[in-house]
């Protein structure tokens, strides 16, 4: 995708990013069970991020409700909270919800993503 995307092939890029979308609804919905965790949490921060990136916000949000709501306790359900408070420009919220996500032990792509999500924030206020 990054490929096309540095190309210029916009409409490439963008038939990627729906064929991963499909891909990763397809997985949350399939196999949203324990004994997979954490694939259907990544998959819905997957979602999220495709979306965002899509410039549309509205289902980048929908996408960590459902996050949030299917794991509330811990740590993905967290970090759903910390975006939907980035979303809804809330940044000392999400920066301080993240801090404290980063401060745990968490699973290696959960933790490049609150890592992000932090840079992401930094000279914001």
């Amino acid at each position: 995708m990054q490929q096309r995307l540095l190309g210029s092939d916009a409409a490439g890029a963008d038939q990627q990013r729906e064929e991963a979308r499909k891909a990763f609804k397809r997985l949350v919905l399939l196999y949203s069970f324990p004994e997979v965790s954490p694939l259907p949490e990544l998959s819905l921060i997957n979602l999220a991020e495709i979306a965002e990136e899509n410039q549309n916000i509205e289902t980048a949000r929908a996408e960590i409700k459902e996050l949030q709501d299917k794991y509330p306790d811990g740590p993905y359900g967290a970090y759903a909270k910390a975006v939907a408070a980035r979303l809804d420009n809330q940044v000392q919220v999400a920066r301080t919800l993240l801090t404290r996500l980063a401060e745990q032990k968490l699973d290696e792509r959960l933790a490049e993503r609150v890592a992000g999500q932090i840079k992401s924030l930094e000279g914001k206020s």
